[in-house]
């Protein structure tokens, strides 16, 4: 045999590494990419004159007491004469459970006014989650498993080529 047909086995090797690395970050990443449990707030304005920005609160029920959950104000869009379209996703909520939000509108010279409270259902984000684990598991397992197999392969190979 000859050592210079080795470097496909390095290749080899590198890739099930690679295999492995990604299983990693894909698992890490489904844990703090998919948040358990969350609900997306929208709202629009047609006019925005003196609006400095916004406040989110929820509460677990229409009378209950309010937590703030931005942690700094929205601001209003650029232009106050046409409004803006919003979105904010608050993800410290349980799965499948109703909470209330209060939109809080801040204007420049100190004044709040308050809209709501709406009502809403979190959702849950653990199918996702599952899926990019198991995923993410399944490439752990065949690089190990590949990486392992090239790795023996390997040494074999080389106890033969120097006996």
């Amino acid at each position: 045999m000859n050592r210079s047909n080795h470097h496909v086995d390095w290749v080899l090797l590198i890739f099930w590494g690679i295999v492995i690395l990604a299983g990693s970050v894909l698992l890490i990443w489904s844990f703090f990419f998919f948040p358990a449990a969350s609900i997306v707030i929208e709202w629009s304005t047609a006019s925005e004159v003196d609006t400095a920005g916004y406040n989110i609160y929820r509460a677990e029920s229409p009378d209950g007491d309010k937590v703030k959950v931005n942690e700094a104000l929205i601001l209003a869009s650029g232009d106050p004469f046409t409004g803006g379209e919003y979105q904010y996703t608050d993800t410290e909520v349980d799965p499948k459970r109703t909470y209330y939000y209060t939109l809080e509108d801040v204007e420049y010279n100190g004044n709040l006014t308050h809209h709501g409270p709406i009502e809403a259902t979190s959702r849950s984000n653990e199918v996702y989650r599952y899926i990019f684990l198991g995923i993410g598991m399944m490439m752990l397992l065949l690089g190990g498993i590949g990486g392992y197999r090239e790795l023996f392969r390997s040494s074999y190979v080389l106890n033969q080529i120097d006996q």
